[in-house]
């Protein structure tokens, strides 16, 4: 059997590369994720290197972006607090660079809400039907109450009345 096992690992060793030793560096093993270079980044940066510049500066220093959202993200950061602006100059307020976050204090106070609208007056159909059945339920208690005598006297003033 021994001997069968030796030709067998001959070809596998040919077969196989040797793997080539991995050298660890410590920037690898403390990064765990590359650093992605955005437009905001790249503002943030600018502003960070050139305290006291102006929105129309960064746009000039910054040409392979829109100038409108370098103008946008600019009055972010001040919203957000990564920079300031005093006299139409940025300077950044924080020492790094971190993601904007979306403020919606704003939005929750601007939210309109909506009247709701009148209810329609009602008939005099609708007004009266109450006044009417209190009036019925009324009567007819009143006739029930009523001995022969009292309903007979009613019957008298009511002829007097209607004819």
């Amino acid at each position: 059997m021994s001997t069968n096992k030796t030709p067998w690992t001959e070809v596998l060793k040919q077969w196989e590369p040797t793997p080539a030793p991995v050298a660890v560096t410590s920037a690898a093993s403390t990064a765990l994720f590359p650093v992605t270079n955005n437009v905001t980044r790249q503002t943030f940066d600018c502003v960070k290197k050139h305290p006291g510049v102006t929105s129309l500066q960064v746009v000039a220093m910054l040409p392979q972006q829109k100038a409108n959202s370098v103008k946008s993200l600019l009055t972010q950061m001040v919203k957000n607090g990564l920079c300031r602006k005093q006299d139409g100059k940025f300077y950044t307020v924080a020492p790094e660079y971190r993601s904007l976050k979306r403020t919606y204090a704003k939005y929750a106070a601007v939210k309109k809400v909506k009247p709701k609208p009148p209810a329609p007056a009602p008939t005099m159909e609708q007004q009266l039907a109450p006044a009417r059945e209190q009036r019925l339920a009324t009567a007819s208690n009143l006739l029930m109450s009523l001995n022969v005598v009292e309903a007979r006297l009613l019957y008298d003033e009511l002829k007097k009345v209607f004819n």
